[in-house]
């Protein structure tokens, strides 16, 4: 395990439900219900780095935008199988700047059995430096002040 061995380790835990909302000029992250990071974080006193990737979701054009039914589609199919399905309008990706910075690192004091209470507690911090992260960041990189707004659902 490499967290057992002192390693840094990196995580996307809005994972592939995440680019199901993935849109150009949309900002929306997948994290209210993923606590199993944090809780590994906790588990192996792993301190956490907040960090985004702007431009990322201007890469390609979700063909749920366009026709809506398909977002159902989407739901249903993630609901029965357990997959994500992201179907996109464009096969070559969108000429986009891609740039991720990283925050302050959160330090995370080990403990092998945090509560929910703790897990939930480390997760809001986790989201609210994200937020001022990407807030801080935003204006560098994103050009247009309508859309540099960040969901967290």
């Amino acid at each position: 395990n490499a967290l057992e061995q002192g390693l840094s380790i990196a995580l996307v835990p809005g994972g592939a439900t995440e680019g199901l909302y993935a849109s150009p000029g949309k900002h929306i992250l997948v994290l209210k219900k993923r606590k199993g990071f944090i809780k590994l974080a906790m588990e192996h006193g792993a301190d956490l780095v907040p960090s985004y990737s702007f431009g990322e979701t201007d890469c390609y054009n979700q063909l749920s935008d366009a026709w809506p039914p398909v977002k159902r589609f989407q739901a249903k199919f993630q609901r029965v199988l357990g997959l994500s399905l992201p179907l996109v309008t464009n096969l070559i990706p969108n000429k986009a700047k891609v740039t991720i910075v990283f925050g302050k690192p959160i330090e995370v004091k080990k403990n092998p059995k945090p509560t929910d209470a703790e897990v939930e507690a480390l997760l809001e911090v986790y989201m609210t430096r994200l937020r001022e992260h990407f807030e801080e960041w935003a204006p560098t990189y994103i050009p247009n002040p309508e859309h540099r707004k960040l969901e967290i659902i």
